[in-house]
């Protein structure tokens, strides 16, 4: 769960730089890098970068050695242990019905947009293809050409005359009004193609899917908004890079025709011609002024650099809130008894409580974390001339069903494995025995 919301500040982190650039430099500026942090706040949402950090230090990093004391004092913090069933976090199941929560209205949301796109294809069937209009297809295959494009294209007559929008991913669907004459059918098809050239169907259905995975953040609901404006304002752009001064007037004519339109949306869901006032005010004044502007593209490209900058740094900052989990591999052999982390926990009425684990009655524990049996030495002639440090444990079980744990530092000899008992740590009470 974590990981999602951490994903999603990631993201949001970008949509709220988008929406600052847009106040103070306004919509139509800087387009090119916008687009860019769009689809890196994408990135953000989707793919799980706190995994990847992780994934990333540890191919950089070698095994380090763990030590055996672990404490739950700094927060929550979730211990996960290996061929061991511990629990440790008691909001574990919480957490686990707020995910699903989480993904119940996320299917609801999908639901609802699989459903939209399947109207509108089945819309398609109701139409006809530009199979005997030699005149459309012509015209279709000149701007591929000119374009660039070779992806195939399915191009949809309408009778009536509504706003013309592209959808489908893998086979383009292009529906414009059969009513358009020569020139109106030239730019609405330009604008249209420009769209699938730039891959603004599949990028949609991105950001529909971010939509359905963090319905739960207010700010992803900016994001379809955020990028309609920007896809226009970019493909505006780009069409006028191959009209003449008569087709930019049709071509701005068009958009404002487009935009007066009612009821388009009972029929079509996804129209790529904005239709809201401010934003075609801004489109056409937008066509208006568009003079040569080399001489501050160097000043808005080196603008953009610094701000991607600044913005990749501040998405990864919420990354650092996600940790990964402690993975505990525990060894299973009693000849040198391995364990790493002597501390388990279990659940009482009273909350929390700490269980000291018990391999043997009697055991001895280094410094690496090595567990002995102190019961278990060889009785032989030694004079100790090697001794490690470490703890001695002492396990007794009482008549009451309870038992004590006494700690001791002490030394271990290296040779025989017999223990030096040197003073008393601590003890601990059970009143009633965890150890079996």
């Amino acid at each position: 769960m974590w990981i999602i919301l951490a994903m999603s500040l990631s993201g949001s982190v970008v949509i709220v730089a988008i929406l600052l650039m847009n106040f103070l430099l306004g919509k139509e500026t800087m387009l090119r890098w916008k687009m860019v942090w769009i689809k890196i706040s994408l990135a953000f949402f989707l793919f799980p970068v706190p995994l990847l950090k992780e994934e990333i230090a540890d191919f950089l990093s070698t095994d380090a050695e763990v030590s055996q004391n672990f404490h739950l004092n700094e927060g929550e913090r979730f211990l996960v242990f290996e061929d061991r069933a511990v629990i440790v976090s008691h909001r574990e199941w919480g957490q686990i019905w707020l995910l699903g929560a989480v993904l119940l209205v996320a299917a609801v949301f999908l639901v609802r947009n699989c459903q939209r796109y399947f109207r509108v294809k089945r819309c398609t069937r109701l139409l006809g293809e530009i199979g005997g209009h030699l005149d459309w297809k012509e015209e279709i295959e000149e701007l591929k050409s000119q374009l660039k494009i070779k992806r195939k294209i399915r191009v949809y007559m309408d009778p009536y005359d509504r706003t013309a929008f592209t959808t489908g991913v893998m086979i383009p669907i292009v529906i414009a009004p059969e009513t358009l004459g020569k020139d109106r059918r030239y730019v609405v098809l330009m604008h249209e193609l420009i769209h699938i050239k730039k891959l603004d169907s599949f990028w949609k259905v991105l950001v529909s899917i971010v939509i359905c995975m963090h319905w739960y953040n207010p700010l992803v609901f900016l994001l379809p908004v955020l990028y309609d404006e920007l896809c226009e304002l970019r493909c505006d752009g780009t069409v006028l890079k191959y009209l003449n001064a008569r087709q930019k007037r049709i071509y701005a004519e068009e958009i404002l025709n487009q935009s007066l339109r009612k009821n388009d949306r009972v029929l079509y869901e996804m129209p790529l011609f904005s239709r809201g006032r401010k934003m075609t005010e801004v489109r056409i004044m937008n066509i208006r002024n568009k003079t040569d502007i080399r001489e501050t593209l160097k000043r808005w490209k080196a603008a953009g650099i610094l701000l991607s900058i600044a913005i990749g740094i501040a998405c990864y900052i919420p990354v650092q809130a996600y940790e990964k989990p402690t993975v505990l591999h525990v060894n299973s052999s009693r000849n040198e008894g391995v364990i790493v982390g002597s501390v388990e926990f279990t659940f009482r009425e009273s909350g929390l409580e700490e269980i000291i684990a018990v391999t043997y009655d009697n055991q001895f524990t280094d410094e690496n974390g090595m567990v002995y049996d102190a019961e278990n030495w060889e009785r032989k002639n030694c004079s100790h001339p090697s001794k490690v440090p470490g703890e001695y444990q002492v396990h007794r079980k009482n008549n009451d069903g309870g038992c004590d744990i006494y700690i001791y530092s002490a030394l271990r000899c290296k040779d025989c494995g017999i223990i030096f008992e040197e003073e008393l740590v601590s003890s601990h009470h059970y009143e009633k025995c965890p150890h079996g």
